[in-house]
């Protein structure tokens, strides 16, 4: 189980402590549509995985961050992949994890419902 951390979420030192706490405790932190603002920076120390949006990170951007954060040994996962270029792309910079609708889109099931007996 990996728990993520939202960009939305203001990193007080109230929320790194807390995050550091259940890091020792064995838990897995993902920082989710990461952009390397310096206030998350004491974030990085805990996460194991950053989550790069494809779709609105420049491709320059995305380089940048491969470059500071993999040597760190923090997981880079690309997400929001929607085409087979974006896919090679994020493939040949580097990323380690992959996700999006490129691989797989929710699959509407239909069903008749069953009557219960009495």
């Amino acid at each position: 189980m990996v728990l993520e951390i939202l960009e939305s979420v203001d990193p007080t030192e109230e929320l790194i402590n807390a995050c550091q706490d259940l890091s020792e405790q064995g838990y897995t932190f993902a920082l989710d549509d990461f952009v390397g603002l310096p206030s998350f920076e004491p974030l990085t120390q805990i996460a194991k995985l950053i989550k790069v949006d494809m779709r609105t990170t420049s491709k320059a951007e995305q380089e940048r961050m491969l470059r500071t954060y993999q040597p760190r040994g923090i997981a880079m996962v690309a997400e929001k992949v929607e085409t087979n270029e974006e896919f090679d792309w994020a493939l040949k910079a580097g990323y380690d994890y992959f996700q999006g609708y490129f691989f797989a889109r929710p699959a509407v099931l239909r069903a008749h419902q069953i009557r219960r007996r009495r």
